[in-house]
């Protein structure tokens, strides 16, 4: 090995080192190279016996004249496609939209997934009703990338997606 290999050899070992250690900036936080997911609630509405009440083609959808209220915004539930024009893997989501997976289901975001919150978002139902689905999110860890993520519907856990009955 000549002088200018044990030169670049030098002056690469702490480039190295650095990326095999965890940097911790001078904030104290951790560097880490993702970001947190964006968050979309997934509704189902049925009746008793399984129906789904957001079938557009039911005549007593509870799709029409639905809507859901997060930080003081109302957004009415739309029908014109949730997904934005990219093939991103995580495609942008921004509003209250009727779409077809595995049944009728409507998708509400995105809310960052990177913020701390207590919210509240409040569903609109056609028939006058209205249901409470609170989010918090918390206690962030940005090396493990891992969060408190919890779901209350009127009041009683639940989880993503939510099967309302009506």
């Amino acid at each position: 090995m000549n002088m200018k290999s044990h030169i670049l050899l030098l002056l690469a070992l702490p480039l190295l080192w650095a990326c095999s250690k965890d940097f911790v900036p001078a904030d104290g936080g951790y560097f880490f190279p993702g970001e947190w997911a964006p968050v979309h609630v997934v509704i189902s509405v049925t009746d008793r016996e399984g129906t789904d009440l957001l079938d557009p083609e039911r005549e007593d959808n509870f799709f029409k004249n639905a809507s859901i209220r997060y930080k003081g915004e109302t957004y009415p539930a739309r029908m014109d496609g949730a997904r934005s024009g990219t093939k991103s893997y995580h495609a942008d989501i921004y509003g209250y939209f009727l779409i077809q997976q595995d049944g009728w289901k409507l998708i509400f975001g995105e809310i960052d997934g990177a913020l701390e919150m207590e919210e509240d978002l409040i569903l609109n139902w056609p028939d006058g009703t209205s249901d409470t689905l609170h989010y918090h999110c918390g206690s962030h860890n940005l090396k493990d990338m891992t969060c408190d993520r919890s779901w209350t519907l009127n009041g009683e856990h639940t989880s993503l997606p939510v099967t309302l009955v009506k």
